[in-house]
């Protein structure tokens, strides 16, 4: 509801469209659910169409079809529905992290920082996916008391997720931070 909440204040509806875009965005909400529980992305492509079909044009179902996009491995795709996300919706922070996620796959380290920089301010309420890799572009700049930072704050919202914590312990062992707990 937190999110849903968030995206109704960050993107008002166009008019004479207030009934369309209030179930986009519910739609926006349940795909970024069911993406984030492990959806597949053509299950995720499925739960946006329909706001591209009333010809909707909304930030966030853009940064969902590019996350789908990047995890089938179609960079080129990924990053173009990203780059609309972030015009459309600058102050959301879905475009920036799907963009940056495609800039650390092409080694763009500094794209990458950039935008994981950005989606992490944005990120509203906090997600740890992003948080999580905004601390491994952390990482790979050499940022590494800031990256532990960013990772322990994305443990802490997803404290049963494996590879996060891996990551964390990973990063307390660079920085010769003894794990608390």
């Amino acid at each position: 509801l937190l999110r849903r909440e968030a995206l109704a204040k960050l993107l008002p509806p166009p008019a004479g469209k207030e009934a369309d875009w209030a179930a986009a965005l519910d739609r926006v909400v349940c795909a970024e659910d069911f993406s984030e529980e492990g959806g597949s992305p053509d299950e995720v492509v499925a739960w946006t169409e329909p706001i591209f079909a009333k010809g909707l044009e909304m930030g966030p179902a853009f940064a969902l079809r590019a996350k789908a996009e990047f995890d089938k491995g179609r960079l080129t795709a990924a990053l173009a529905d990203a780059d609309r996300a972030v015009k459309l919706s600058p102050r959301d922070a879905s475009g920036y992290y799907v963009r940056g996620l495609v800039h650390m796959e092409r080694a763009d380290l500094p794209g990458a920082l950039a935008d994981l920089d950005k989606a992490g301010k944005l990120t509203t309420p906090p997600n740890a996916e992003v948080l999580h890799a905004w601390a491994s572009a952390l990482h790979s700049s050499g940022r590494l008391t800031e990256a532990l930072d960013i990772q322990q704050k994305a443990v802490k919202l997803k404290p049963k997720n494996k590879e996060m914590i891996d990551q964390l312990r990973r990063f307390e062992k660079e920085v010769g931070r003894p794990n608390p707990g």
